[in-house]
């Protein structure tokens, strides 16, 4: 009988084998399922040496890859009666189970056994008929990250298979597979870890899937660099021994890298002329092949260490550049259509000087360039290097061509310029320029500002308007409200209730007691603070919604008439907890201010047992100064205090009318600053970070959507002792980090923690809004709130870890003048952001400043420490979630304040997450 050779079907599903429709029906009508029959299992201990479990898992992959009955499921069609098997193709990354643990024999064996009879072990419906973990020996178990990541002696490597999918035969043939994988480092692709489907993070105008039609219209841009960056590039290549291609496709990957904000694993495509034998290269027909280059970036690498890791990738990549591109997407299981390294392509052409030397006998001709208007957008965005050594004038220069259905013309001009920027960086020859810092320092110093850009940033220049200069013509009154003044005033009536308040939320109270002997004359503050409201007039401004216009308007109430613009009230305390009472009704009272018409101030006199009959007040005395946070911010008060001394003091406000700033005339600029730049800047940091998803904290309760916030919350303060405080310090020393991005990288990793290992957290912090000289004598409300957000890597170090927090933070405060409600604007399709939920801040000050003293005409009065509480044991609270870190510049000791919901968090929750 004549043999004849099997080939495979290429089949992905069809009927189940006799022996599986055996072993199914068998499981299914003669046994329980509550026991388990069927489980196969190898139990391997180690006896000397570790195995890596990293190791281990490529290798399991690469199995599971290979033998496609470990992952082939069962289903029963009830319409033919007959079982059928399907391989599953999707693409999954194999993770062993969670480790168990046994102390001696007898439990081992106790594991063993429950394995073996666990009904629930496999699933045939799901293709769930392979598993594998580690038992670990408790007495030499440790929570060391490292040892975690070996086997090491005394462990046990579990291996259990179902028998639908394997027999005792096939056990040795797993062995040896898996042994020869792990031996060899098999990678069966190294793409199995790249998530095909997400694409690059760009700064595109308009969004497409992968597999959206393209209309082929390109938005183009050229680059072409100057001899000396020219030169400089060649020069680089040859004392780095690397070649131009690597070189060039290193600039790309930095460049993709600060594009995506810091996004690490990159992976893009690239062509090759796949003409790796002699015999093909003089035969016409197309060899070119389209291979993957996946490239793992750490931030923390210089540029020079980046060239040599791209110029190992390539060579790694050209000894198996022969491989179809087909047959890797197959073998990874991913659909050429929906893959998105295919659009994102690199390519370096050298040009030959016999390009440009064709002649037909005696006639010469020469090939004409193309214009950039005819070429086509095969790719979503690709980046070519044009090299032309024969060239003096032109011997180095790019283009970036990108579908039009995705970027606009500008978009891709601004891309390309900065592309050019970072390359002059690099390669510059300006002596002022430190070349060689440059190219050893961490990558994540890059930066792809362009001048242009830093131009614009420094052009935030603000100054008295025009129209502000006569302030009796009605128009000069009014402006669109700034952006903070609006956000505060819609947060009043969208997260909490604003028909029935419970708790005001932005009242802004300040106590001051009076030194021994001191008094004050009480006409004569009251006329001192209508001069201070008369030259600040943001505390003289009215806020109110123009339907027609559809915009929030101030409007700045005339002071003519003489009215007082302020609200006096006084009243009598006899302890300090009658004063304590009082100072929560000024903090949480939602009547103390109308906004409507202008009355943002007020000035609360409390005495001492008795109101004074001879109008002054006296040293037990105490005075409380309130402001509505809409016209006032922390920063204020000292601009307050100076000019409320002085007009006190010598009964008139010295004021150049000429220069100095005004607040609308602020509130005006504000609204012609340029923002292009800072609205990339944004798109880019928060592009799919889901801003409505809330952070899954330790909640008691749960806000339904329509739920107003009571305002109402609790506060719980606690110092750290000197050695930790002193610890905390010294680390921000050591590696140069600033104590307030240590805090901030602290608390991601403690929200990492409380929020079950979430790894895209994205909070916020107040930022004073004055980066200005000439916005440091303005009374009113410039603080800007920012997103902050942070994808968490676990696999990092806590060093590493804390310097990109600092990079991050760095380049967030550097876009910070961008307003919160343009933030938000540019996702239209959220309704609740739910980011402005939990809230970080640290401060620095010396303690002195807790009881600073300050004057008011000769009289030193003590501004006594801030505080939001309610009433006792309650604060006025805005966020479900929130840390202070305070620094004492002066004792440099740490004290942090931990704030909470009373909506959401019991007391005792709060007190469990600060213990």
């Amino acid at each position: 009988m004549k043999s004849e050779h099997w080939h495979t079907l290429h089949i992905n599903q069809g009927i189940a084998s006799f022996a599986q429709e055996r072993i199914f029906l068998d499981e299914q009508m003669r046994f329980s399922n509550k026991i388990a029959i069927y489980n196969e299992l190898t139990a391997l201990k180690i006896i000397q040496g570790s195995i890596s479990i990293d190791r281990l898992l490529e290798a399991i992959g690469y199995i599971l890859n290979k033998h496609k009955i470990l992952r082939t499921f069962l289903t029963f069609n009830n319409d033919n009666g007959i079982l059928e098997q399907h391989i599953d193709n999707k693409h999954r990354i194999f993770q062993l189970v969670p480790n168990q643990t046994f102390k001696n024999e007898n439990e081992l064996q106790d594991i063993l056994y429950q394995a073996i009879i666990n009904p629930n072990l496999f699933d045939l419906s799901t293709g769930l008929v392979f598993h594998c973990e580690v038992l670990r020996q408790e007495i030499i178990s440790n929570n060391n990250d490292t040892n975690n990541r070996f086997i090491t002696d005394s462990d046990i490597l579990l291996i259990a298979f179902h028998h639908a999918a394997t027999d005792r035969s096939a056990y040795q043939l797993f062995l040896n597979d898996l042994c020869f994988a792990y031996n060899t480092n098999v990678k069966w692709t190294e793409l199995k870890d790249y998530d095909f489907e997400h694409r690059l993070s760009l700064s595109t105008d308009q969004h497409c899937l992968c597999n959206d039609q393209r209309s082929g219209i390109a938005s183009i841009a050229q680059i072409s660099f100057d001899k000396n960056i020219s030169k400089s590039f060649v020069n680089y290549v040859s004392t780095h021994q690397t070649i131009p291609f690597q070189l060039g496709m290193a600039l790309f990957y930095i460049f993709l890298f600060k594009l995506t904000q810091d996004q690490n694993d990159l992976c893009i495509s690239c062509h090759n002329a796949n003409r790796y034998k002699t015999e093909l290269q003089n035969i016409m027909g197309m060899f070119i092949s389209t291979l993957p280059y996946p490239m793992k970036l750490d931030s923390n690498r210089s540029f020079n260490e980046l060239v040599k890791q791209v110029q190992d990738k390539c060579i790694s990549i050209l000894e198996h550049s022969h491989y179809p591109l087909q047959n890797i997407l197959t073998d990874i299981h991913a659909d050429q259509y929906n893959v998105s390294f295919l659009q994102t392509v690199f390519d370096f052409i050298t040009r030959s000087p016999d390009i440009d030397q064709l002649s037909f006998d005696d006639v010469n001709v020469k090939p004409i360039e193309l214009k950039q208007s005819i070429e086509i957008a095969k790719f979503d965005f690709m980046l070519t290097f044009i090299y032309n050594p024969m060239s003096n004038d032109d011997m180095l220069s790019c283009r970036i061509v990108c579908s039009h259905d995705l970027f606009e013309d500008m978009t891709v001009t601004k891309i390309a310029r900065r592309f050019q920027y970072l390359i002059e960086r690099l390669f510059s020859m300006d002596f002022n320029i430190n070349q060689t810092n440059i190219l050893v320092s961490p990558i994540t110093k890059l930066s792809l500002i362009s001048p242009e850009e830093v131009y614009e940033m420094e052009r935030i220049v603000f100054f008295r308007q025009p129209d502000t200069m006569n302030e009796g013509k009605y128009m000069s009154l009014i402006s669109p409200a700034l952006y903070a003044q609006a956000r505060i005033w819609l947060d009043e009536r969208i997260r909490f209730d604003s028909k029935n308040p419970q708790v005001a939320i932005y009242n802004m109270p300040f106590l001051h007691r009076l030194s021994s002997g001191g008094t004050l004359s009480i006409s004569k503050l009251r006329q001192a603070l209508q001069h201070v409201l008369i030259k600040h007039s943001a505390l003289r401004t009215s806020l109110y919604f123009d339907t027609n216009k559809n915009i929030l308007m101030q409007k700045i109430i005339d002071h003519t008439d003489n009215k007082e613009l302020f609200t006096f009230i006084e009243g009598t305390f006899e302890t300090d907890e009658d004063l304590n009472k009082i100072m929560h009704s000024e903090r949480g009272n939602p009547n103390n201010f109308n906004l409507l018409i202008g009355i943002v101030c007020r000035c609360h006199v409390v005495y001492y047992k008795n109101i004074s009959q001879k109008g002054i007040i006296c040293e037990k005395d105490a005075l409380i100064f309130n402001f509505h946070h809409t016209s006032f911010d922390f920063s204020s008060i000292k601009m307050f205090r100076q000019d409320l001394d002085q007009v006190y003091t010598m009964g008139y406000l010295a004021n150049d009318d000429n220069i100095t700033l005004r607040y609308l005339g602020y509130a005006v600029a504000k609204q012609q600053i340029p923002m292009t730049v800072v609205n990339a800047f944004w798109l880019d940091a928060l592009h799919d970070c889901e801003i409505d998803r809330p952070l899954q904290l330790s909640f008691d309760r749960h806000r339904v959507s329509d739920e107003y916030r009571t305002g109402r919350g609790i506060s719980i303060s606690f110092q750290f002792d000197n050695d930790l405080s002193k610890a905390f310090l010294t680390y921000a020393s050591t590696y140069n980090i600033k104590l307030e991005y240590l805090a901030l990288a602290s608390y991601y990793t403690f929200l990492f923690k409380l929020a079950n290992t979430e790894n895209d957290i994205c909070i916020v912090m107040n930022n004073h809004g004055r980066s200005k000289p000439e916005l440091m004598s303005i009374i009113g409300m410039l603080v800007n709130v920012l997103p902050m957000r942070y994808q968490i890597n676990s696999n990092h170090s806590f060093n590493e870890f804390v310097k990109h927090v600092q990079t991050i933070a760095t380049q967030t405060f550097e876009h910070s003048y961008f307003p919160l409600q343009r933030i938000l604007a540019q996702h239209p399709h959220i309704s609740r952001p739910t980011i402005l939920d939990v809230f970080f801040e640290f401060v620095s000050f010396p303690t002195d400043d807790n009881h600073n003293e300050v004057t008011l005409g000769d009289v030193p009065i003590y501004t006594m420490p801030y505080s939001i509480q309610i009433n006792t044991g309650e604060i006025a609270n805005k966020f479900d979630f929130s840390l202070s870190i305070i620094h004492d510049t002066i004792t440099d000791q740490l004290t942090c304040s931990i704030e909470a919901s009373l909506n959401l968090f019991n007391p005792s929750t709060t007190y469990e997450i600060e213990q």
